[in-house]
């Protein structure tokens, strides 16, 4: 993983921790008695959550959308920089020899149908 990818990974993970804290919390406070530790913190979560209006807006819709909408941007870069690599691939000098010029284009029809070639020649 390179470290530009790293970097929004771990934006990502921060934007998503505060919605999936509260879902948790929100998990926990159902399954347990109330009369347990984790249901009592779980309880105090969801309360400091409902005490406040612009919790629901910002840690629970807005984050986790921002998360959303870099990883679209991420994939939609790194797409890009895919299909850019594979021309560059393509703009390479040819092979001399003609199957393996076939075999230079990434194609995956391209490389089955020179392997399917190759092996009626042999037979």
């Amino acid at each position: 993983m390179k470290p530009n990818e790293r970097i929004v990974a771990a934006c990502q993970v921060f934007l998503v921790v505060p919605a999936l804290l509260f879902l948790v919390a929100l998990l926990a406070r159902g399954r347990q008695p109330i009369q347990t530790i984790v249901a009592l913190d779980a309880q105090a979560i969801v309360t400091w959550y409902a005490a406040r209006q612009w919790t629901l807006w910002l840690l629970l819709i807005a984050l986790p959308a921002a998360a959303l909408i870099i990883g679209f941007f991420d994939l939609a870069a790194r797409s890009q920089s895919s299909e850019q690599r594979s021309a560059n691939l393509r703009d390479l000098p040819r092979a001399p020899h003609p199957s393996l010029r076939r075999l230079s284009s990434w194609r995956p029809e391209r490389l089955l149908q020179s392997l399917t070639w190759q092996s009626s020649r042999c037979t």
